[in-house]
C-alpha cells in the first residue's frame, strides 16, 4: 500500500462511445496521486485502440497507468483482476462510462482523511443525457 495512493480500477466492455470521456476526467482530476488500472473485459469495437491512445497522456501527467486485456469474463472479475495489482491506501472502480468531477477524487480523499472512522464514501451521481450532455437528474446517496 502506499499512503495517499487513490487507485481507480475500471473495468471496460466495448466502450468506444464513452471511455475517452472517462480518461480525460480522470486527466484532470485535481487530486493527482492516483494509478488508473484500465480492464478491458474482450471488447471487440475499437476500445483497446482509444486506451492504449492514453497511455503517454497518463505518463505527461505523472500517474500510473495499467492496462489490461482479459477475454470476456464480466465486470466483477475485471475487477477482480484490478484488485490483484493494485497498490493505492484508497480504492475507486467508476465504470468506464461515468464521468469524473474535476474534484471527485480529492473531495473523497479530504473526507476520508478528515473522518477516519468511515471506511467508505460515495457522492451524488449525475445523471446525464447522452445526446445533449445535459445534467438530467441525480442518484443521492441514502444516509
Amino acid at each position: 500500500m502506499i499512503k495517499g495512493l487513490v487507485s481507480i480500477i475500471s473495468p471496460c466492455y466495448n466502450g468506444e462511445k464513452y471511455v475517452k470521456r472517462f480518461l480525460e476526467s480522470v486527466l484532470v482530476q485535481t487530486y493527482n496521486n492516483i494509478e488508473l488500472i484500465m480492464v478491458n473485459d474482450g471488447s471487440i469495437d475499437g476500445t483497446e485502440k482509444i486506451i492504449k491512445s492514453y497511455i503517454d497522456k497518463f505518463k505527461e501527467s505523472n500517474i500510473k497507468f495499467y492496462y489490461i486485456y482479459q477475454n470476456n469474463q464480466g465486470q466483477a472479475e475485471s475487477i477482480n483482476k484490478g484488485l490483484k495489482i493494485f497498490n493505492g491506501e484508497f480504492l475507486t472502480w467508476p465504470d468506464s462510462d461515468d464521468v469524473l468531477h474535476p474534484d471527485s477524487i480529492k473531495e473523497k480523499v479530504e473526507f476520508l482523511i478528515k473522518h477516519p472512522d468511515y471506511g467508505l464514501v460515495r457522492t451524488t451521481a449525475n445523471i446525464i443525457d447522452e445526446e445533449s450532455g445535459k445534467i438530467i437528474g441525480n442518484l443521492k446517496p441514502k444516509k
